[in-house]
Parts: C-alpha cells; structure tokens; sequence
C-alpha cells in the first residue's frame, strides 16, 4: 500500500512539474527579453531613421529619373529613327536625279501618286486635292507665273517627291504617334508634302499674315538653312555620314491647332553634297513627350519635367511654375510663335542659379530651395542634338528633372517614429498576454501527453480486432516512446508482412489480366491498320478507289437527307506521262504525293474528302454551295500552278491540272454513275480547252469557271 501510493505522490509530482514549471520560465524569459529589446529600440530608431531616410530617398530620386529619362529616350528614339528613315530615302531620291524624275512623271499616271494642283486664285497659292494618300503638297505665291501655273522646277520637284507618299503615309498612321509629318523643298523652290493633309497655306494665312510673300523658310526657320551649309562648308562631306543632323526647334505654337509643337528637322543635300536641298521634318506635340513624364509617379507629392540647357521648361503646371517661381514667356522675333518656361528666370535665386552637369557628366542630384521649402532636384541628361533658336543653329543638351519636397523625406521620418512609439507602448502587454496563452496551451499539452500513455494500449487491441476480420494493411499509430510504443512497432511489421504476401498473390493475379488485355488490344490495332490499308492509297496517303466507292453513297444519302447539293470534283495531273519519261517515276512518284497535300490543303472543311481515284487522277466529294466546290477547285489549280513543279514536257513550263466539277440536287432523276460521268466530261473539256482549267457540268451544259 505504502509503495503504491508513493507511485501515485511521484506520478502527481511529474504531472505538476511537467505542466506549471515550463509555462512559468517561458513567460519569465519573454518578459526579460521585450523589456531589452525595447530600451534598446527606443535608443536607436532616431540614429537608424536620421542615417538612412536621406540615402534612400536619394536612391528613390535616382531611380525615378533613370525610370523617366529612359522612357522619354525610348519615344525621341523612335520618332528620330522614323526621321532618318524618311530623309535616307528622300536622299536617295535627290542622288538618283533624272532617273528619279522620270520615274515621278511616270508615276503621275496613277491616281495614288498623282498631285492633282487646284489653285486658289485670290491667295495665289496651290494644294493638292485630297486623294487616297491624305497627303497634301502645298506651293506659295512666288512659285507661280502671273496665269497662276505653278513654275516648272516646283512641279518636278513635286512629281519627284510624290514617290514618297507610300511611305509617310505608312508613318503617318502606323508610325510613332505625331502631330505632321512632311518634307520641306530647298529654299529657292519650298514646296511642303504633309501628311495629313490640311489646306496648309490657308492655315497659314489665318495664323501668319504675309507668309505667301516671303520665302518659307525665311519667314517661319529664318537661318536655318543657311547654318546647315554654314556647317557643310566647315566640315567634309565623308562627316555627313556619321554626323548626326537632327535639328529641333524651341517649343512654339502649332499654326494649325493642335497646341505647343517642337518640330524635329533633318536636312537633305545636294547630289553633289554642296549645298542644302531642303529637309523632312515631324511635328511633335509638346504633349506626347511631356505626358510621358507628368504620367510617372514621383513619390507622394514630386514632379518631373523636361528642360533645355537653356533652361527652358517642357509643359509645366501652373502648380509646378508656383513651386519653381517660373512663369510662362512668348518669344518675339520672326518666325514661329515660340513658347518657353525659363527655369533660369525663377524669382527664387537658388533655382535661378542651378548649375548643370558639366560636360562630361549626365546626371547631378542638388539640394534647392523652392517657395514652400527644400527640394531634392534630380538634373539627368536625355540626350544632345543640333537646336535652331531663332536665327542661328547650335549643339543643345535636354534634361529630365525630377523634384521632391524634402519635407516628404521628414514627414516619413516622424510617422515611422510615432508608429515605432506606440508599438513599443503595447509591445510587453501583448507579449504578456501572449505569454500566458502559450502558457495555458503548455498545460494543456501535458495533460494530452498523460492521456496518451493510455491511448496506446487502447489503439494496439483495436488494430488486433480489425486483423481478426481481414484488413492487412492499417497499422497502429505510436503515439508514445515507450515499451508499448516499439510494440506497436513490433506489430505494424508483422502485419505489413502479411499484407506484402497478400500483394504479391493479387500483384500476380493482376498481370495476368493484363496481358490478357495487352494482347486484345493488340489484335484490335492490327485489325484497324488492315482496315486503313484497305482504304488508303499507300503512296499518296489519301483514300483511294475502294474507299470512294463505299464513301459516295453515304454523302449520297446524307446530301439528299439533309436537302443540300453533293459536288464531285475530278483533276488529273496534265501530261503525267510525259513528266514520268522525263522525269522518272521516282520523281513522278513525288509529283502525286505534293499534289495531294496540295488537295488536301484546299479541301479543308470536316465534310471535304479528297480520294486518288487511279494513277494521276484524283476526287474530292463535298457537301455545300455552288461557290464552295468552286472556291476549293480554283484554289487546287492555283496551288499547283504557284508550286512551280518544273515540267519540261508541257505546254507551261511548269506542272499545272485540270479540273471537271459535277453537282446533283435532284436525287431521284440522276443516279451516282451520271454524277461521275458528268464530271468526266467536264474534266475532258478541260483537256480540250487547254489545260490548266476548269469546267462545270450545269444542266447537262459544260461551262467554263474563271478565276477568282
């Protein structure tokens, strides 16, 4: 007695000890570690925060205008690229000289090319009409005589160009996105080819009076022509090749409409390469580029835009403006009506003053002051290209800028600090609380584990219950790690013994049914491909005469059933004798075999069936319209025709057919045999005829079927 309740006292205790004292150290050891942890957060988080805020909002600025520039650099590429498309070919053109003229005048002949001029006689000026090209070509006054014909350089000059519709008129509607394409003529004859097309001089007349006295150039580019051969005269013509001549303008008015345009140029020469010949040009609106750069997010509240090295601003907002002090200023001068946002013009002095990259560097971050407080201000470089300004030409550099307030960086910092804050304030309850609740599941754990120790036994002598009435393969879950959990073990091992014995009689017992099955269904494939050789012609692949002869009196039925039109349709393949002789059948072979995947490649449709009837001679069966079998019977003999199988022994030079098509709708009065007879002699009519045809039996009469 006394040693069986020393037992149960010594269970009791490792029951306790099991379920209260590791709860009770765990909770101690969390306490100990969050009271740590937050003393030495509370320390640390202004250092951490104050030394890496800056940094990464320097990384963030970086990568925005990395982001940004490349997208702008992205759309200039295509649009330059479209560009020097149209200037080489224009180029070519001018170096080819009278054999381009003629072949303009030539093409004056069709309508796509023709400039069809209709002068307006109270403005003196001329326009094409708008034709399938929607291209307009656009001559002034000074170009016409006092009978208001337009002078005879101008016009081919004009008829030259117009082999250019083709071209920009692709660019124009698949192209980069634009505002007007077009080629300008050289300065003494300055004829403008636009796509769209627009009553360009009309346009004009209303924006910039006095336009069609002046020379076009000299009234809207003045200078521009001249510093091209300014540079062509200081430079070798071997330079022309690699130097880029893509010219911009400042941002200005668009005369007709559209907005704040930039135009880019490139200039075409002379033959010779002595002089300018005029230039191809496209009209960017301000708003395709800047939208690329409005459109990117900087950050909670930051902005980007473009801007020249000469500090002109690309589309700002009258907030950004605000931001930057900048406001809009008109150009004065002649030529275009030109629009700038002078950056360097800012009313505050530290944007006034911002300096650039040097030369050899694309990108600088700063650290401005603006109207409501510091900036980040991120200067990338976009690219470098030639700018006209007004009146002369020169290298030019464009940037992308990105500005973020600085206070966003401060206002991420102390939001970041009060969440911090009040996380560390509720960080030991919750931890407290989290303690005892894995406390409370410790205890639960080990009055389960007590349980177990009886489970085990209880499991053992139901898994003995279900081997008594024959399940082999369940085993005994070992739930402890004790003596009566390796018996358990002990027991699955038997019992998987057993069942590995039962296995293998049923294993054995399933193979062979198997092979029972495996070789029935061998039989069955062998039946099936005795069946295919009986109905496929081995050297085409296609059914052949058998097949047709049981497969005509279902589509028979199935056509008359179904109140539709069955159509036969019967080709052989001309002077086949001939090709074997010269050939060999080797190759005579190979001539039927693309035949009929030629057949079988225009009588596609489920209900098609395409048949070699017997040597060269081939049938297709089809169920439909009149125009089907003779959709399907043209694209056969065209398809052979463009093959171009080489037959010397013809009348073509290459392999052609010919082809007899037969219909019955009145199943009662005709009969299978007439059906074939009728396409037989429609085929042989086809021999008559020529070759390489097609006839149709209609109504007892053959008739000729042209081609699509």
């Amino acid at each position: 007695m006394a040693i069986k309740e020393y037992l149960l006292r010594s269970f009791r205790i490792k029951i306790l000890a099991l379920v209260i004292v590791p709860p009770c150290l765990f909770i101690l050891s969390v306490l100990v570690v969050i009271s740590v942890l937050r003393v030495r957060l509370s320390d640390d988080v202004q250092s951490v925060l104050s030394e890496h805020m800056n940094s990464l909002y320097y990384s963030l600025i970086t990568e925005y205008s990395n982001e940004i520039t490349s997208n702008v650099n992205l759309r200039v590429k295509l649009i330059t690229n479209e560009l020097k498309i149209l200037a080489g070919t224009a180029q070519t053109f001018i170096d080819l000289g009278e054999d381009a003229n003629r072949a303009g005048e030539v093409l004056q002949d069709y309508s796509f090319y023709h400039n069809d001029f209709v002068h307006n006689q109270q403005q003196n000026w001329s326009n094409i009409t708008r034709g399938a090209a929607d291209m307009s070509l656009s001559v002034w006054s000074y170009q016409h005589d006092h009978a208001g014909n337009i002078n005879r350089v101008t016009k081919t000059y004009a008829s030259t160009f117009a082999a250019l519709k083709p071209l920009m008129n692709a660019m124009g509607r698949r192209g980069a996105q634009k505002g007007w394409l077009y080629l300008a003529g050289p300065k003494a004859e300055p004829f403008m080819l636009v796509y769209p097309w627009a009553q360009m001089p009309a346009i004009f007349d209303e924006k910039y009076k006095g336009h069609n006295s002046h020379n076009w150039w000299d009234f809207f580019f003045p200078g521009m022509v001249e510093e091209w051969e300014r540079w062509l005269r200081e430079h070798p013509t071997e330079a022309l090749s690699s130097q880029d001549m893509t010219t911009i303008t400042p941002f200005y008015d668009d005369a007709g409409g559209t907005g704040t345009m930039l135009t880019f140029f490139y200039p075409l020469w002379t033959a010779g390469r002595d002089a300018n010949s005029g230039a191809v040009a496209i009209d960017i609106g301000v708003d395709m580029l800047a939208g690329i750069v409005h459109s990117a997010k900087v950050g909670q509240s930051g902005f980007a835009f473009i801007m020249s090295d000469e500090g002109e601003g690309l589309n700002l907002t009258g907030e950004q403006r605000d931001q930057l002090g900048v406001s809009d200023q008109v150009a004065c001068g002649h030529g275009v009506t030109r629009y700038s946002t002078n950056i360097f013009c800012s009313t505050i002095p530290e944007i006034a003053s911002l300096r650039l990259p040097p030369q050899d560097e694309d990108y600088r971050l700063y650290t401005v002051a603006g109207r409501d407080g510091e900036y980040y201000l991120a200067v990338h470089e976009m690219g470098r290209v030639l700018r006209w300004n007004g009146n002369t030409t020169s290298p030019a550099r464009f940037f992308v800028v990105v500005a973020l307030p600085k206070s966003e960086v401060f206002t991420i910092q102390n939001v970041i600090q009060k969440e911090i804050a009040g996380a560390s304030s509720s960080a030991l309850g919750m931890a407290t609380m989290a303690a005892l609740l894995i406390g409370m599941l410790t205890i639960m754990l080990g009055i389960h584990l007590v349980l177990r120790c009886t489970k085990q036994m209880h499991l053992l002598m139901r898994r003995m219950d279900q081997l008594g009435k024959g399940d082999f393969y369940s085993e005994v879950p070992v739930i402890v790690q004790d003596d009566l959990g390796k018996l358990a073990q002990i027991f699955n091992t038997m019992t998987a013994d057993l069942a590995a014995s039962r296995a293998q009689l049923q294993n054995y017992a399933t193979r062979l049914e198997g092979m029972v099955a495996e070789r029935t269904k061998e039989l069955d494939e062998a039946n099936k491909q005795l069946a295919d050789i009986s109905r496929k012609d081995a050297l085409t692949g296609l059914y052949n005469r058998r097949h047709f002869d049981e497969a005509l009196p279902l589509m028979w039925r199935v056509a008359k059933r179904e109140g539709k039109t069955l159509f036969l349709i019967m080709f052989d393949v001309d002077h086949f004798k001939q090709f074997n002789d010269i050939y060999g059948h080797l190759a005579g072979d190979e001539c039927l075999r693309r035949v009929a995947a030629l057949a079988t490649g225009c009588a596609n449709r489920p209900q098609d069936i395409v048949f070699r009837y017997g040597g060269e001679e081939f049938v297709v069966l089809l169920v439909g319209g009149a125009n089907d079998a003779r959709h399907v019977g043209e694209c056969i003999r065209k398809a052979v025709e463009d093959e171009k199988i080489p037959h010397a022994g013809g009348c073509d030079p290459w392999l052609t057919i010919s082809i007899g098509i037969a219909s019955v709708h009145d199943f009662s009065s005709t009969s299978s045999a007439d059906l074939l007879a009728q396409a037989d002699a429609a085929l042989y009519r086809s021999k008559r005829e020529g070759r390489n045809c097609m006839f149709e039996s209609r109504n007892g009469d053959l008739v000729a079927v042209k081609p699509e």
